[in-house]
């Protein structure tokens, strides 16, 4: 993708190129944001559930699974706001 974006950047620049370019863009945040979703959800769910059973306290078994759940939705929420920059679609008013 990376490759393919930096081709097309050598080319002369109207508007299906620049079209192009803003779909490649769209489609490199999306694949990174699904990678780092899954790892930071892994590793921190990870060191959350070996902390967990190393206390007592109740609360870190209740918030484990909220976080799983939570973590991989802000992240896709973000990866939504990036996503529609990236097409040039203009989020200063959220």
């Amino acid at each position: 993708m990376f490759g393919i974006k930096s081709s097309i950047s050598t080319l002369d620049s109207n508007q299906t190129i620049d079209w192009i370019q803003r779909s490649l863009t769209a489609a490199i945040v999306t694949i990174m944001t699904y990678c780092i979703a899954q790892l930071f959800t892994q590793v921190v769910t990870y060191y959350l559930r070996v902390y967990a059973k190393q206390t007592e306290a109740v609360w870190d078994n209740v918030l484990v699974p909220i976080l799983e759940r939570l973590l991989p939705a802000l992240t896709y929420i973000l990866e939504v706001f990036l996503f529609l920059e990236a097409l040039g679609i203009d989020l200063t008013g959220i």
